[in-house]
């Protein structure tokens, strides 16, 4: 489904209106999560979000809070802070991509200091849509990352 800024938004086919519904009747709600083109065929094959919490293998977290990082809707646009846009097919077009995801908030990790950031636990992130957005070179936003 075409959205805003040229972005594209393609359902999870395991995550259905139904798991939706339930979710949202448990207190479950969407947030965002903003990533680099080239984890998405781990994350597709994986059907999930993994945890930051190996500084070793370069993950990115506050000390004493590994987890999920996302953001709530009010902060959505801050997921694209994450994202990286990538030439794929030497046409000229580049990628991104992000993830809409539903949130457990009960099973929160709390962060060491003021963040605008939600921290989840992976058990607690369901993937609900990937959002894909391509742009050619004239089109990228002053400050938009790529490779």
């Amino acid at each position: 489904v075409r959205r805003h800024a040229g972005w594209f938004s393609l359902a999870w086919r395991s995550f259905g209106r139904g798991e939706d519904e339930e979710l949202s009747k448990a207190g479950w709600v969407r947030a965002w999560h903003g990533c680099k083109f080239e984890a998405l065929y781990s994350i597709i094959y994986h059907g999930r979000l993994c945890e930051s919490r190996d500084k070793a293998r370069g993950d990115r977290f506050f000390n004493g809070a590994p987890g999920i990082y996302v953001h709530k809707d009010e902060t959505s646009r801050k997921a694209e802070n994450y994202v990286r846009f990538v030439p794929l097919c030497g046409d000229g077009v580049f990628w991104a991509a992000k993830w809409e995801v539903r949130v457990n908030r009960a099973e929160a990790v709390k962060a060491p200091r003021k963040t605008d950031q939600w921290v989840q636990r992976a058990g607690s992130v369901r993937l609900a849509a990937l959002w894909l957005c391509g742009r050619l070179a004239h089109e990228m936003e002053e400050g938009s990352p790529a490779s």
